[in-house]
């Protein structure tokens, strides 16, 4: 039988049992940000921008139209053709053009040996690593994006202030999420919001005991008036007390894998295929190839990907929404009181 016969559903199928059996001592980041754009939540109800999926790399043209405006509104009552208006159908080219890969991951054949005899949870650890490494980094990417593309408020501005917390007793205000639905149902956007961070946030969050989908166990029974996704990088990469919140299909992750259909390929030195992050759902490209000069294996996995935001034109000039895509700035201004020295 060839080395590599059946080689990536077997290590599929060590990784979803490695998750499930070993998932408290794998010490995964919380990528909230990711996890909140692939959840159910965040694509239900959204048309998915067809990219295909059998190896085949295209460009998509998205079409799309402005709402109408009180400019399009004669108050005379003119009845004549002199003030019709034509409305042009606006378009936007989405080019899958970021690509992320994990450094190969070196084996060599002793060690290779174990994947294929019952003790293969090691090599399904390290990998597991390995996803986390590369699920951080894009996290980073993608939030990264995410600070250059918030979009305005209803009013126009593009950062808002929030006091998650009482001065004096840290008592979380109650109102606080009353304030950020009030600036969310002023932007027109429905359903609940979606906000990711951490710092002050998650501890607002706790306090609430607020279930976050990215929290094994967590009694989704909780959410109410916003989901939350913890995301310790936000502060990082956004800002100090600052969080997203987005509207649910605002942002969407749009990936492509190479090695599908005719392009999965394996034979006795090499497979090509993909593999599945028992952890988020992701799917990643894998590439195991072997090197008989060195009499080693090599393993590393990647993902073609791109961020879609609601394009900055979508609403006319005209419009009270202009400048709104329904991803929203926010900053916590309280302070937390703390012990003394």
């Amino acid at each position: 039988m060839a080395f590599t016969q059946g080689l990536c559903q077997k290590l599929q199928t060590t990784l979803n049992r490695t998750a499930g059996e070993n998932a408290p001592a794998l010490k995964r980041d919380r990528v909230g940000y990711l996890e909140a754009l692939i959840s159910p939540e965040n694509k239900a109800g959204v048309e998915l921008i067809p990219v295909e999926t059998n190896g085949k790399k295209r460009l998509v043209q998205v079409d799309y139209y402005q709402r109408g405006t009180e400019d399009d509104v004669d108050l005379t009552g003119d009845t004549s053709c002199t003030s019709d208006v034509e409305k042009e159908p606006l378009e936007t080219i989405v080019d899958v053009d970021q690509t992320i890969s994990t450094k190969g991951l070196i084996f060599n054949e002793s060690e290779m040996r174990k994947l294929c005899e019952s003790d293969d949870i090691w090599v399904s650890n390290i990998l597991m690593g390995q996803m986390n490494a590369i699920n951080v980094a894009l996290n980073k990417q993608l939030l990264a994006l995410q600070a250059t593309n918030f979009g305005n408020f209803a009013d126009g501005t593009a950062q808002k202030t929030v006091k998650l917390f009482e001065d004096t007793t840290n008592a979380s205000r109650g109102i606080a999420t009353a304030i950020i639905r009030h600036e969310y149902e002023k932007a027109s956007a429905s359903g609940a919001p979606i906000m990711i961070g951490g710092g002050t946030l998650d501890l607002f969050a706790k306090t609430n005991q607020i279930a976050c989908c990215n929290d094994l166990g967590a009694d989704l029974s909780r959410w109410t008036d916003y989901r939350y996704y913890n995301d310790r990088f936000v502060e990082g990469v956004i800002g100090t007390d600052e969080f997203i919140v987005l509207a649910p299909g605002a942002v969407q992750l749009v990936t492509w894998n190479q090695y599908v259909g005719s392009y999965a390929k394996k034979n006795d030195v090499f497979e090509h295929g993909t593999i599945v992050d028992p952890f988020t759902g992701l799917t990643y490209d894998l590439k195991v190839h072997y090197d008989d000069c060195q009499d080693q294996w090599t393993i590393k996995f990647f993902l073609h990907w791109t961020l879609f935001f609601i394009p900055a034109n979508a609403f006319a000039a005209t419009d009270d929404l202009e400048g709104v895509n329904y991803t929203f700035n926010w900053k916590d201004c309280s302070t937390i009181v703390s012990c003394g020295a």
